[in-house]
């Protein structure tokens, strides 16, 4: 079975434990290579990216698979698009496909909390299949 690398873009400021529970449930998938969590820039309730980069690593610090690391990108899509260009840019005879799973939180004004948090699931890869 092939790899997949989980590409996990936000703001993160700050993390809590929705995050973690997502990042954990992925690292301990076989058919998972690597988590990749993306921090966008900006500030949110007095949170700065670097901030919230130190917060990941030391909530994840015991998970090997995960890879924190802050973007330029506003955007958790475009963050997930450029990461995955700069990829293929870098690797460009890579022989091997590669697979990757995008997770994205988009936040709407629900009633319930367990309504306000809604996970999109964008298939980078067709070969993708998380069991």
């Amino acid at each position: 079975m092939e790899k997949v690398t989980v590409l996990y873009p936000g703001g993160f400021k700050p993390p809590h434990g929705g995050h973690i529970d997502l990042i954990k449930k992925y690292a301990e998938l076989p058919e998972v290579k690597e988590i990749w969590v993306l921090v966008g820039p900006g500030v949110r309730d007095g949170i700065v990216q670097s901030q919230a980069v130190e917060m990941l690593e030391k909530l994840t610090e015991d998970m090997k698979k995960v890879v924190v690391q802050g973007v330029p990108w506003p955007s958790p899509v475009l963050a997930a698009y450029k990461i995955l260009s700069l990829i293929h840019i870098s690797e460009p005879t890579r022989l091997l496909s590669i697979s990757y799973a995008v997770f994205c939180l988009k936040k709407k004004k629900m009633k319930t909390k367990k309504e306000k948090n809604k996970i999109m699931h964008l298939q980078i890869n067709e070969k993708i299949r998380l069991h």
